[in-house]
């Protein structure tokens, strides 16, 4: 290493933040900046005239051990992309290419395209290629040409007996043809009042994942009809099961994804309808998988009972300023917008498994309410 690392600030709250030095004389030529919190990011600075020399990707590659003896679990970067040699520097340090994405660039106030580039740290030997080890509980899919790792969950053990076990709190779905356009016409509507024994509000949240956010509200609005939709079977078994042991009897569940509500939930049924931290699908190309996307905006309405809500909440700033255009041009009018719902002054708010990860990390909530314009 033909330079040193001298601390700025010595890992602080918010940031480690080091100026990068020559050895033979310990005058600054450039900085790294590594956050502690939120994304991790990392960023640096070299002036040109030392570019070239490997510096920058050296005095990177030591700030990135300290952060990994310390515990962190993984770094994120962006680079314009237009500028491929910082793109450069990240590969060689072992990060991997994850989504690109259109910012305006400050302090000039320009539209560009960043990379976002990530580096697990947690787990696995620096910057080795074995991804084996990032998780060993689940199973990775390297899709071709893009060099970005996609995990997908182990199958339960007894799933299907676990699932039959809690049957009581699931209802059922037959979702056989998986082609959601062939079942429009071809409906199966559930009988609300014989399924909870009485006539009550509907509250529907889809992608409840494990079922913190259902069995809570449920606890709290004992007065209201709660349906919780998760399409995955190795998580909804667990939103199921915390149901029955807390015997939550305005509670049931889904098996089934959101194109498929129309078939089974009749129209205008839905006084409240809840989405908490749906994926955000940063790439454009899956931009129609967004639950805030105009086809399942459509699918809402049908649904939605006169005055009916739609509460959304999520940690991604980009998918809050596509969920919110995509609302007002739907012809919804908006309410109760929150840039920081944990510093602001909305009372009721139920915190979700997720959510309290992002706010522990220091990162703002977004939320917002949705009624149709009468």
């Amino acid at each position: 290493m033909i330079c040193t690392l001298c601390s700025v600030s010595c890992r602080e709250k918010q940031a480690y933040a080091y100026a990068v030095c020559l050895k033979k004389d310990d005058i600054p030529i450039g900085y790294i900046h590594l956050g502690t919190s939120g994304a991790f990011d990392l960023g640096y600075g070299l002036l040109p005239q030392f570019r070239g020399r490997g510096i920058i990707t050296s005095a990177c590659f030591a700030v990135i051990q300290r952060a990994k003896r310390s515990g962190m679990e993984f770094i994120t970067a962006t680079h314009d992309r237009n500028n491929p040699k910082s793109g450069a520097v990240m590969q060689r340090l072992g990060m991997k290419y994850c989504y690109s994405y259109r910012e305006q660039w400050q302090p000039k106030n320009r539209s560009v395209i960043s990379g976002c580039i990530s580096l697990i740290c947690k787990g696995r030997a620096p910057f080795t290629r074995n991804t084996k080890r990032i998780r060993p509980n689940g199973l990775l899919k390297k899709y071709k040409n893009t060099g970005v790792l996609h995990m997908r969950m182990r199958r339960k053990k007894n799933l299907e007996s676990r699932l039959a076990e809690c049957s009581r709190y699931l209802l059922p779905c037959d979702t056989a043809d998986l082609n959601f356009e062939n079942d429009r016409e071809n409906t199966a509507l559930y009988d609300l009042e014989k399924i909870f024994g009485r006539r009550a509000p509907l509250v529907l949240e889809i992608g409840c994942g494990k079922g913190a956010f259902a069995c809570e509200y449920a606890r709290r609005n004992p007065d209201k009809n709660i349906i919780a939709v998760e399409k995955v079977g190795n998580v909804i078994v667990a939103a199921a099961e915390h149901a029955a042991k807390e015997e939550i009897s305005n509670l049931r569940f889904m098996k089934c994804a959101a194109e498929y509500l129309p078939r089974f939930i009749p129209a205008g049924s839905a006084a409240e309808i809840y989405l908490n931290f749906s994926c955000p699908f940063p790439k454009a190309k899956y931009a129609k998988h967004r639950l805030t996307h105009p086809r399942f905006l459509e699918i809402y309405k049908k649904l939605m009972a006169p005055g009916a809500v739609i509460c959304q909440k999520t940690d991604n700033p980009r998918f809050f300023e596509f969920s919110i255009e995509n609302f007002s041009a739907a012809g919804f009018v908006l309410s109760n917008v929150s840039l920081d719902l944990h510093n602001s002054a909305f009372e009721g708010n139920i915190v979700t498994e997720y959510e309290n990860r992002f706010a522990s990390q220091g990162l703002p909530i977004y939320r917002l309410e949705a009624r149709l314009a009468e």
